[in-house]
């Protein structure tokens, strides 16, 4: 977990890397929004815990403090500026998430947001001696703030795929005009071997089609951006693109 504050930033990035992403790599992304005026909160996902399907509601707690920190930064030295029209200017929150490890999280985040939210009405977690005095920034202001940003989804979210469902996996094949077609039932088994280990391991059958289906109805932000590739063996071009059909309606 870090965080990374700038005077009146534009915007505030949330940079929810790949599983097992390094600290350089990391950097890389954080660089890159500070140098256009962002503040950045980045956390990867718990390697141990996202193997073991074990919940990541203590990662998603820290990123929403982490965040709520950031805005309030933003919104104290906004307040503190000579510019009316700034002073009012509400600071947008941009979700960058990476692969599942960051999809994972994402999911998360949404959920505690959307929870909390519900249960406490103005969905403010209790302030601490630290926060006393400062701005109050409820989880419904977080919400509307990642509103008025987008989520940019980097290679994700990738369709996670069982054994047994062969059809879809050679439709998702990535080199279809390969001659050697013995290539494609060793990548339906590779690929699909794996996943259906884990699924089994760690008892989850239902969390493949209850991530999609969390991707699928999602209504947190309702601009996103896409970026994937059908030569991506680690993502899945033909679910993604149903999944961009269905949030268009």
């Amino acid at each position: 977990m870090s965080v990374h504050i700038v005077q009146s930033p534009r915007a505030i990035a949330v940079v929810l890397p790949h599983l097992g992403a390094t600290s350089t790599q990391v950097e890389t992304y954080i660089e890159w929004y500070r140098s256009r005026n962002c503040s950045v909160v980045a956390a990867v996902s718990p390697p141990r815990r996202f193997i073991c399907n074990a919940s990541l509601q203590d990662t998603g707690h820290h990123i929403i403090a982490d965040l709520r920190r950031a805005i309030r930064d933003a919104d104290t030295n906004r307040q503190s500026g000579e510019d009316a029209t700034s002073r009012h200017r509400r600071t947008p929150v941009v979700m960058h998430t990476m692969s599942n490890g960051g999809a994972f999280l994402l999911e998360q985040v949404e959920l505690l947001l959307q929870k909390e939210s519900q249960s406490t009405g103005a969905g403010d977690v209790s302030a601490t001696e630290e926060d006393a005095g400062r701005l109050n920034v409820s989880n419904d202001d977080i919400l509307d703030r990642i509103r008025l940003g987008y989520q940019l989804f980097d290679s994700c979210p990738c369709y996670i795929r069982m054994i047994w469902n062969t059809k879809d996996w050679t439709q998702s094949f990535p080199h279809p005009n390969w001659s050697l077609r013995a290539f494609q039932p060793l990548y339906t088994v590779a690929a699909s071997l794996s996943l259906t280990a884990w699924c089994t391991v760690t008892f989850a059958w239902h969390r493949p089609s209850q991530f999609w289906k969390r991707m699928e109805v999602s209504t947190v932000c309702p601009h996103a951006i896409y970026v994937y590739s059908s030569c991506d063996l680690l993502s899945d071009a033909f679910w993604t693109r149903q999944l961009l059909q269905g949030r268009r309606k």
